[in-house]
């Protein structure tokens, strides 16, 4: 084996520790990494939902209603027919444990890393989008490993164009029981435009104990000149000053000395673009975990090297983990606030 190989499989193996927001402690049933999970011989049950619907405008769909405990490993989305707002105009919730106000609330295509309703080819380690011969609209996965006592999950069409043959999977898992320390997986999208100038745009403001676990950003340029240094700032339980300061966007998301386009890697790249004053960027800390114990504040600077403070249009999905209960999220803007109208329709990719 080559030091390459070696040091590729000695990632994966690791890849997943903590991956459920469980402490070190966590019992065999819910692996502590990627490959040390495969050999364990447990009594847990594979279970599977699954259907294919069409979904009329302003409806509401039921993918799955889960009787835990469990953990849900894998979500295989695709649809045939959706027009070109698709990922825009349907919106996928998830609620854990019979609660009321949702841990996940994010337009279709942002959860898989790609806004602005744009449909590319993306491979990460958690979500991926895989573009199919049109009209057909891509396959979509997601990795992300969802601990629960009870879920459900829907999406709600909020967009006016028919949606034919909407085809899902949900892999999940029966368990005995779920670690006391577990958290749930949430995920919230935002939009700010403008940022205010010479003030950050927040990502998540999130109360309680728990981890997090990735960041979604989508970029949309109002003015000229560099944009490309503005970094995160993350304020762990109550900090006055960042306890985690960048020093660019690009260098959060991996990167360096400006994005490169359309760069996907399995932590961090640059989903969509940059094309024109667009793009969309994605950075997971899975091997980097941010651990908060009450509460986490994750911004990030709209500023550019040369002109300094700049009021862009920046949406965006923050992942983590935590116990609950949440923070309830706000009111999710409708469709034509979560596109720009000015942009025109998305670019389907083949």
């Amino acid at each position: 084996m080559t030091v390459r190989a070696r040091s590729i499989t000695t990632c994966l193996a690791f890849v997943f520790l903590l991956s459920a927001g469980c402490q070190e402690t966590a019992r065999p049933s819910i692996p502590i990494g990627l490959l040390d999970g495969l050999p364990l011989l447990t009594n847990d049950q594979p279970q599977r939902a699954r259907n294919v619907v069409d979904i009329p405008p302003g409806t509401v769909v039921e993918l799955a209603d889960l009787k835990g405990p469990g953990v849900i490993r894998h979500i295989w989305i695709t649809a045939r027919e959706g027009g070109d707002r698709l990922y825009k105009d349907l919106v996928l919730r998830m609620y854990w444990d019979d609660e009321t106000s949702p841990s996940v609330e994010v337009p279709l295509g942002d959860f898989f890393t790609v806004g602005w309703g744009e449909e590319r080819d993306v491979s990460s380690l958690v979500a991926e989008m895989i573009p199919a011969i049109l009209p057909n609209h891509a396959a979509l996965n997601c990795w992300w490993p969802m601990p629960f006592e009870t879920a459900r999950i829907e999406i709600e069409h909020q967009g006016s164009e028919p949606v034919q043959l909407f085809f899902w999977i949900i892999n999940w898992e029966r368990v005995a029981a779920l670690p006391a320390d577990c958290g749930r997986f949430h995920a919230q999208w935002n939009r700010q435009n403008p940022v205010p100038r010479g003030g950050p745009y927040v990502i998540l403001e999130a109360e309680g104990r728990g981890r997090y676990a990735g960041t979604i950003m989508n970029y949309h340029l109002l003015e000229p000149g560099s944009w490309v240094e503005g970094g995160e700032l993350i304020y762990i339980d109550g900090d006055e000053h960042p306890t985690l300061e960048g020093t660019g966007a690009e260098d959060y998301m991996g990167l360096a000395w400006g994005f490169r386009p359309d760069h996907k890697l399995l932590f961090h790249g640059s989903s969509f673009g940059p094309v024109g004053d667009r793009m969309s960027a994605y950075r997971f800390h899975v091997l980097d975990p941010i651990r908060f114990d009450r509460s986490i504040r994750v911004v990030m600077r709209c500023h550019g090297w040369d002109v300094q403070d700049r009021s862009d249009d920046y949406s965006s999905v923050a992942l983590w983990y935590q116990a609950e209960p949440h923070r309830p999220f706000p009111k999710l803007p409708a469709p034509e606030d979560r596109v720009p109208p000015d942009l025109g329709p998305p670019v389907r990719a083949q």
